[in-house]
């Protein structure tokens, strides 16, 4: 007969111990039976193992094809200024919604930051180090400002990582909630090292 019960939790480790009965050399005369006497036997101590946490819930929200392989023109023809994402109507994809032409400026582009709505945008950013030699850079952008819905800028914020997954070979992660976040002198500071203007 074996019986085990919870004893003590201290430290982080719970200690059972537990009973059995083992036979005892010798005869009990009346019922001519081995004589049987408890013993008890204490267990070694065993880690609780601590409870997972759970992972946050995921937006669920997919990222388009065009959204990829607009990035990777950005990348690797250098063929567009800047490209704006956006979460579709059914707020179940992000979207392309604008290519901007490498003529575009960069005046342009924060003309294409709504004051009161979230967007992910991608910025090739070009600058000239002082050897002379021109560099790109690629920033990506999460803008979520102040006055934006709490709805979209929690959707904005948990589909982060969806998209950011995509786009293999950011440089530099900019998240912005007001312009001044976002002017060509705070991401030159961010982006360059030893450039110039």
């Amino acid at each position: 007969k074996i019986a085990a019960g919870f004893r003590e939790k201290a430290g982080g480790h719970r200690r059972y111990r537990c009973t059995t009965t083992l036979p005892e050399r010798g005869t009990d005369h009346a019922t001519h039976k081995p004589k049987q006497t408890p013993f008890a036997l204490s267990l070694s101590t065993f880690p609780v193992l601590p409870r997972r946490k759970k992972s946050k819930m995921a937006s669920g929200v997919a990222v388009s094809d065009d959204v990829v392989n607009t990035y990777n023109d950005m990348k690797l023809k250098h063929n567009v200024a800047y490209a704006i994402f956006k979460l579709g109507a059914d707020l179940k994809q992000i979207e392309v919604t604008t290519k901007a032409p490498t003529t575009a400026s960069y005046d342009d582009f924060l003309n294409e930051l709504p004051p009161d709505d979230c967007l992910y945008a991608v910025y090739d950013f070009k600058y000239t180090l002082k050897d002379g030699g021109d560099r790109n850079k690629l920033v990506f952008l999460v803008w979520c400002p102040d006055t934006a819905k709490i709805k979209s800028k929690m959707l904005y914020a948990s589909s982060k990582d969806a998209i950011k997954q995509k786009l293999v070979g950011i440089h530099t992660e900019i998240q912005a909630t007001e312009l001044a976040e976002v002017e060509y002198e705070a991401v030159f500071d961010k982006v360059s090292s030893g450039g110039t203007k």
